[in-house]
């Protein structure tokens, strides 16, 4: 039988240039067993050509496939996480006011967590809750402040008295950013904060996706004229 199955898959090889899972494909042998009989078998330049085109071809369908297979794992991952902020919030009160102040304030526009102020008590609470969830290693505190007589190590330890939960590893880029010399310019740095505005992110799409799933509850919340013994009536 395997002598039959030899002399079919050098055939199919010499004759029609076949590849090596075409031969498989056909004769329903091992892919070792069809390697090891057609080892020696010569191809000429048109076999060659198209035994090439085809491995390319192959090459790329797998290539889609795989990218087509990480997209909908990630898909999932992230309808996952976001049902897991919906189920949250009801009964997580804390986590309810982040995605409060995310709604708000929150970068919206990437998988990535980040929320940008000027109240070092509000980042701080951030800063908090993402040590707590356990993102303390991911934490990415970024400033741009517009008082060129500051120096950029006085705004780093400015926000590190301010932020107590706030390390030196979290802290990356303070830009100085310079305003325009004009009477605009002037204006514009009478109202602008002398150490800056505050950048607070985690790069975790799951984490994201589990905020934007606590504000699609909170837009589910219906909120009705108070009692005479209530202050506020909600419904979750």
């Amino acid at each position: 039988m395997k002598l039959e199955l030899r002399e079919k898959a050098r055939c199919l090889r010499r004759d029609k240039g076949l590849s090596l899972n075409e031969i498989v494909s056909i004769l329903g042998c091992s892919k070792s067993s069809a390697s090891l009989w057609v080892r020696d078998v010569e191809l000429n330049h048109t076999q060659l050509a198209r035994l090439e085109a085809h491995t390319r071809k192959n090459s790329s369908f797998a290539q889609k496939l795989g990218t087509l297979g990480m997209q909908e794992k990630h898909r999932k991952i992230r309808e996952e996480a976001f049902q897991i902020g919906v189920d949250r919030l009801p009964k997580d009160h804390l986590f309810g006011i982040i995605c409060a102040l995310y709604w708000g304030e929150g970068t919206k526009s990437k998988n990535a967590f980040e929320l940008s102020n000027c109240d070092s008590k509000l980042l701080e609470l951030i800063c908090k809750w993402l040590i707590v969830e356990g993102y303390d290693n991911r934490i990415k505190f970024t400033v741009v402040y517009c008082d060129p007589s500051l120096r950029i190590d006085e705004v780093k330890k400015y926000w590190l008295d301010q932020i107590p939960s706030l390390k030196d590893i979290h802290i990356g880029r303070i830009v100085l950013k310079n305003l325009p010399k004009s009477s605009l310019g002037k204006m514009a740095r009478l109202h602008k904060q002398p150490y800056g505005t505050a950048r607070i992110g985690c790069y975790d799409y799951k984490l994201f996706n589990q905020v934007m799933g606590g504000i699609q509850s909170l837009t589910q919340i219906s909120v009705s004229k108070p009692s005479n013994n209530q202050t506020t009536s909600k419904q979750l």
